[in-house]
């Protein structure tokens, strides 16, 4: 995992995905990256627990998260590639009632039910759990500005939380802004 430094634009997209799940309680984090026309998986997060609980189930190493390096989605393909072209957050609150979908078998073979995308600096932030995550939750996901590309505020808000200590069994009443593609999660 990356490191959170001093300058705090420098922290790492690992960093971020590991705050992401840390703070919603998602099972996995995904940063989808632009790569010509197509978005490719480029970092990845779950949390240690999950890691454990699908090795015991399992019996092998395979995650959603780097099953799904395997994939290329095209613009509106999928619920990142849908994301990405439309510059709005996609939220899925139950992906097995899909009737179809790219990653839908995949999905349901790790047990994913909500998944949430956000365009975020050329490319998707995607994060979901294999809980029904509350619709009060699900209805917190907000818009806040889609042309928003710069990196100075994105630091700051990580870099502070983090240093708050603020995790996902945090009581605190918590607003995320993420930057381009930002987003706001009351918790």
């Amino acid at each position: 995992m990356g490191e959170i430094t001093d300058n705090e634009s420098e922290i790492s997209i690992e960093s971020r995905l590991e705050f992401l799940c840390e703070t919603t309680g998602a099972d996995y984090a995904i940063f989808w990256a632009q790569q010509e026309d197509t978005l490719r998986v480029q970092s990845h997060y779950n949390p240690a627990d999950r890691i454990h609980a699908l090795r015991l189930m399992r019996g092998d190493d395979h995650r959603f998260t780097t099953k799904s390096y395997e994939v290329a989605l095209s613009a509106g393909q999928g619920a990142p590639g849908r994301a990405n072209a439309n510059r709005k957050p996609e939220v899925i609150p139950d992906v097995r009632m899909l009737p179809n979908g790219i990653r839908l078998e995949l999905a349901r073979e790790f047990g994913i039910r909500t998944m949430i995308c956000v365009p975020w600096h050329g490319g998707v932030l995607e994060y979901g759990s294999t809980l029904d995550w509350s619709p009060e939750l699900m209805d917190s996901v907000t818009w806040t500005d889609p042309m928003c590309m710069s990196s100075d505020s994105e630091g700051s808000m990580f870099g502070s939380l983090a240093r708050l200590g603020v995790n996902r069994r945090s009581s605190l009443r918590l607003k995320l802004n993420l930057p381009c593609g930002g987003f706001a999660l009351n918790r």
